[in-house]
């Protein structure tokens, strides 16, 4: 997913894989703004990135771990929806 030239296609494929439909323009527009305001708000704390990243089985193989760390939060909330909950 970290492959993906902006956060659009990331949200996109990432919908796509975890849902397994393509995002309604509504959706879209929703998990942008979330990604957005989750950029803001671990923008300053550097700290807290590499403990949130270190969670995972995997290391990271990007440099940007700012984007590393939203792009976590985001994908977590669309698991967290309910179409999700009850699909997968």
């Amino acid at each position: 997913l970290m492959q993906q030239k902006n956060p659009k296609a990331l949200i996109e494929t990432a919908f796509q894989t975890i849902l397994c439909r393509k995002p309604s323009e509504q959706e879209m527009t929703a998990l942008q703004s979330y990604w957005d305001q989750a950029k803001k708000e671990w923008n300053g704390k550097s700290k807290e990135w590499d403990k949130t990243i270190s969670i995972g089985a995997y290391q990271p193989k990007t440099k940007n771990k700012l984007d590393l760390v939203v792009s976590m939060q985001t994908i977590q909330l669309m698991y967290n929806m309910q179409e999700a909950i009850t699909k997968t």
